[in-house]
């Protein structure tokens, strides 16, 4: 179905916010150590390899994944699960773990499970698959970009700010357009 151009004013700085909080949130869990530090060196090897070449980076990751995984974990998963009577609120958050999982790491599993609840949100109120891989898409480009030109992934670092106020940002925008998108499409919890 289609939305109007407001909708997009709600959602994308509703994922920036959220894209913020789940930088902060992730970048608590430790980078080194017996287990993590082996694992997030492997990790990093991996990343690496997948950036040596900016434009396959931008393809797969800002075109390729947004649709084939949007089409998988809202598409197939969560409406299949809302299909067959599963709560709505249980749909989106059983998606969004499995999406986590998929990505194979405990760094990303944060993120992707945040990010997914919204993803998951969006999709079920606005009934459009378009939206979801549009704001998985501008989450990825904005990551890749920072990756390229920044050399780092993390919001803070390349911009030479507090975590803390990355996290005051994300909190603020999310809270705000987030109340915004649910007033807007009547979202209330009862329902969910």
């Amino acid at each position: 179905s289609s939305v109007n151009f407001s909708t997009y004013l709600l959602i994308f700085p509703m994922m920036a916010g959220m894209m913020f909080i789940s930088e902060f949130i992730a970048a608590q869990i430790p980078t080194t150590g017996p287990f993590f530090g082996d694992f997030y060196e492997y990790f990093t090897q991996m990343m690496g390899q997948l950036t040596d070449n900016p434009v396959i980076m931008i393809i797969m990751t800002v075109i390729m994944a947004p649709i084939f995984e949007e089409i998988i974990f809202r598409g197939i998963i969560q409406k299949g699960l809302i299909n067959k009577g599963v709560e709505p609120w249980k749909a989106i958050l059983y998606a969004s773990v499995i999406f986590g999982v998929v990505h194979g790491n405990p760094w990303q599993f944060i993120s992707a499970v945040m990010l997914g609840c919204v993803l998951g949100l969006v999709y079920y109120k606005t009934k459009s698959l378009l939206m979801p891989i549009l704001l998985h898409a501008f989450n990825n480009l904005t990551l890749s970009l920072l990756v390229i030109y920044g050399k780092d992934e993390s919001f803070a670092k390349v911009f030479h700010v507090s975590e803390w106020l990355v996290l005051a940002v994300g909190i603020v925008l999310f809270s705000l357009f987030c109340y915004l998108f649910m007033k807007k499409y009547k979202v209330h919890y009862a329902e969910m």
